[in-house]
């Protein structure tokens, strides 16, 4: 494991748990569908707890981490 992921993790690691909540309480509330804004960000929450953990937990170094260094 690189030594930076070490470093990451711990802060990133509430990341899915929080979007998993919120989308529970929009859900649970009905706010989720009540006007576009809040859809469009119920929708990127949605998106996004699916993507997030991939990216988090994944064993490889995503090419914008290597662009970042390199620049």
């Amino acid at each position: 494991m690189n030594p930076l992921d070490k470093l990451i993790r711990p802060f990133i690691f509430y990341g899915p748990i929080y979007y998993l909540f919120d989308i529970l309480i929009k859900m649970g509330s009905g706010k989720a569908f009540a006007s576009a804004c809040s859809m469009s960000f119920f929708s990127h929450h949605v998106i996004t707890l699916l993507f997030l953990p991939l990216a988090v937990y994944s064993k490889h170094v995503p090419w914008f981490i290597i662009v970042f260094i390199l620049l």
